[in-house]
């Protein structure tokens, strides 16, 4: 699809978009359409579903413009009651059910909604002040309401929705979004991006976003089928499920890529919509490694409609927006609201049939945000986004940063006011001031400091603090200051305050100091992903400056040295070092001592800078039937078995390329359920003929310490260069979890038919250099059994 120039388009304007997903049931009536967990619905039974729902909500009052609330857990019911709400002809609220009590209590006083619809089971403290009508999805029964699709009231010009965003006021504000507005979206998206009726979308997105719409409602106007997920456990939630279409902002993919989970459904993905933040170049570079997929950089404010421009960054690695949508114009004005000189940075403002109705009951709000310009233009109104930006030579457009206080923090758009009236409320708290910071990978994070008579424990903050906004607007660092620094005229001066540094939070724990190599290893890796040159056992990750970012980069380094059955879930139950270490110690009857068990360190050259995805690769030789009966005759006339020399010349071909003279490698035996450590030192052996030989002895002798089980290995420290080569019947080394020992050799004996294999962890090694090993390996064998035949 080529991007059209004349933004221009005609479309049927007067159709809502419920009335778009029911022309899609009659063209698809038995595809299925949404898939969660073991459940699924097609677009004929959730027309159905909602139709029934419908006519329950139409008894209730609901009529255009009115707003209905939505707070529940994503499932099933939450698509079907989104639809019922459109069809009964209310708009929805959603509200996620993981926000504070404070700001649900708000957002239902603030919206004046009388319904709200949620699951039984929800917590309902909050609604001891809610006066309106409460209707539990998973109790009330619909099955006996009709099934086929209502009259329509109302048209494409009433409330679709209103999703509330961060207020520069220290309070939410809730925009409203008209129909016609997401059809337009809608028509924009489509000629653009090619949503296929035979693709599958995945939708990671939180219902409170605004960018979940274009993961469900506008793929069922598609008739494209929608898998439901968690960001944070994808792999589990997909199924057998080829995923095609995947929208997310850059944090989340950071965090996708992970978890090694997630790759090979990366990898076979044809379209990727990353927006909501700025795309870091690096991961650009990255994805274009991993997958195929057409790349897309998209960009909008929630008050012009979820995307207001796409740029596709397939074939390019400049970094833009790209160019309006269909029926959108930008336009960049300066302080004076002029346009600028061409490529001059000015303010972006937006106008078209995506601009929003308003603020929910703030019309002053409203008033200042959409105006009405000197010139003409379209819709007669402009949304004034505070973001800065230039239009290039190309006509399109970049984005520079913001005219005002607002940030994006992991795609979430966040007023600082508004988490500076929540922490200046906390009693002893003077003064307070907010600003976002960045780590050195770039990641955006929150940054608080406050002014009083004496330090605050970072936890009593944060709790104080989850009262009344969103885990994503609690900061991670907190300073005690002496004053707030202020510019000559008075203002709030962020950029005088001082940067946060690595020494460890005050916090209610003592500190107390690792007492294991697994608690040791799990302190550095969290001092390294946070920060810190300091952090205690029993320190609350999150409390140190943790957030579910962070967590995912947290359980990616965890990995790479204890490959035990870790999911990413597991690190928000076991928040602490010691719980993580008592965690991943569990069934410590099968563990393996440290001192039992070495890796080899490899040179830095085998190691890759990017992560590879799908299945872990495979070299094979098939030895000619020559070499075959030289080594047997080598063997018989040596009193050797095969085993001897295979193990013999890999931990030479090693020695040689690690320049080690103490090699150590794991033998799997016939009982797959074990292994044997066989360490060989070229420091005491004279020739090849005595390794041969010591290790022959030592295959027959070995003593319990050197005999493993194989799930003990998943928590072993890896440290970094190590592997712990394997070697072992082929069938076995198939089967084993190969990021466990990183490479291994597999050997084959069928008559005079012998093979070996090698397979190795691609996300860590360079496939040269492994490919390089094993042709050295293979050049050995065939080397010292003709050596030593002569000899």
């Amino acid at each position: 699809m080529m991007e059209p120039k004349d933004k221009s388009r005609n479309y049927p304007k007067e159709k809502t978009v419920h009335a778009l997903f029911e022309e899609q049931v009659e063209r698809t009536p038995n595809k299925i359409a949404i898939e969660f967990k073991s459940g699924s619905l097609t677009y004929k039974e959730l027309n159905a579903e909602a139709n029934r729902l419908a006519r329950v909500l139409r008894r209730t009052g609901v009529e255009p413009d009115s707003v209905i609330a939505l707070m529940v857990e994503k499932s099933l019911d939450m698509v079907v009651a989104i639809m019922a709400i459109l069809k009964a002809g209310g708009a929805f609220l959603p509200i996620d059910p993981q926000f504070p009590a404070s700001r649900i209590d708000y957002m239902l006083r603030d919206s004046n909604t009388k319904l709200l619809l949620t699951h039984s089971y929800m917590k309902a403290d909050f609604l001891v002040s809610f006066d309106g009508e409460i209707l539990h999805l998973d109790k009330d029964s619909f099955i006996e309401e009709e099934d086929s699709n209502l009259s329509y009231i109302g048209t494409s010009s009433n409330l679709f929705d209103v999703i509330y965003t961060s207020g520069s006021t220290g309070k939410p504000k809730g925009v409203m979004i008209e129909h016609r507005s997401v059809h337009n979206f809608i028509i924009g998206m489509t000629e653009i991006i090619p949503f296929e009726s035979d693709y599958t979308i995945i939708s990671l997105t939180t219902m409170s976003f605004d960018i979940f719409i274009l993961e469900t409602l506008l793929p069922l106007t598609r008739g494209l089928k929608i898998v439901l997920a968690d960001p944070r456990n994808v792999h589990s939630h997909i199924g057998n499920n080829r995923i095609d279409m995947l929208q997310t902002t850059p944090s989340t993919m950071i965090l996708m890529l992970n978890d090694a989970a997630n790759m090979e459904m990366i990898a076979h993905l044809r379209i990727v919509m990353l927006g909501g933040e700025p795309f870091p170049p690096a991961l650009l570079d990255k994805l274009k490694k991993i997958t195929h997929a057409r790349i897309f950089n998209m960009y909008g404010p929630t008050e012009t409609t979820i995307w207001s421009s796409v740029k596709e960054l397939t074939s390019t690695n400049e970094m833009t927006i790209g160019h309006p949508i269909a029926n959108t114009q930008f336009h960049i004005l300066d302080n004076n609201g002029c346009p600028p000189t061409v490529g001059e940075i000015g303010e972006l403002y937006i106008s078209g049939d995506g601009v929003a109705r308003g603020y929910l009951n703030k019309p002053d709000l409203t008033g200042e945000r959409f105006i009405t310009p000197s010139f003409d233009i379209k819709g007669g109104k402009l949304y004034r986004t505070g973001d800065l930006g230039r239009k290039n030579d190309d006509g399109e457009f970049t984005f520079h940063g913001r005219a005002d206080n607002q940030v994006k923090i992991r795609g979430f758009r966040i007023e600082l006011v508004e988490i500076e009236d929540q922490l200046g409320k906390f009693p002893g708290i003077r003064e307070c001031a907010v600003i976002a910071k960045a780590n050195e990978s770039g990641a955006k994070y929150l940054a608080a400091y406050y002014v009083s008579d004496k330090p605050y424990e970072a936890s009593l903050l944060i709790r104080h603090l989850a009262e009344f906004i969103p885990e994503y607007m609690i900061p991670g660092f907190y300073l005690q200051i002496d004053t707030i620094p202020r510019t000559p005229n008075g203002k709030l001066d962020r950029r005088s305050l001082p940067d946060p540094d690595s020494s460890r939070p005050m916090l209610e724990t003592s500190y107390v100091s690792p007492a294991t190599a697994i608690e040791q290893k799990l302190a550095d890796i969290w001092g390294q992903v946070l920060g810190l040159n300091l952090v205690g056992i029993h320190d609350n990750f999150f409390e140190l400056g943790g957030n579910s970012i962070l967590l995912s980069v947290m359980f990616a380094e965890v990995q790479k040295h204890f490959y035990d059955r870790l999911t990413l879930p597991d690190l928000f139950s076991y928040s602490t070092v010691a719980k993580l270490a008592a965690f991943i110690s569990k069934d410590t009857e099968h563990s393996i001592s440290v001192q039992h068990i070495n890796g080899v360190t490899f040179p830095a050259a085998y190691f890759s800078s990017v992560s590879s995805a799908g299945d872990h690769p495979v070299f094979s030789y098939i030895m000619d039937e020559s070499i075959v009966a030289a080594l047997l005759e080598f063997c018989s006339l040596n009193k050797y078995d095969s085993i001897d020399v295979f193990v013999g010349t890999l931990a030479f071909v090693l020695a040689e390329e690690c320049a080690h003279k103490n090699i150590e490698i794991k033998i799997i035996g016939q009982d797959s359920d074990y292994i044997l450590a066989l360490q060989t030192d070229f420091g005491t052996l004279n020739n090849m003929a005595g390794v041969f030989a010591h290790i022959h002895r030592t295959l027959r002798t070995a003593s319990k310490e050197c005999i493993l089980q194989l799930n003990g290995m998943s928590r072993v420290i890896h440290r970094d260069g190590q592997l712990f080569p394997l070697i072992g019947d082929c069938d076995h080394i198939r089967n084993i979890d190969i990021r466990i020992f990183g490479l291994a050799i597999g050997v084959k004996i069928e008559g005079n038919q012998w093979e070996l294999m090698l397979r190795y962890d691609n996300g860590r090694l360079e496939n040269q250099k492994v490919k390089d090993l094993f042709s050295t390996y293979i050049r050995a064998l065939k080397t010292i059994t003709h050596i030593y035949k002569k000899g």
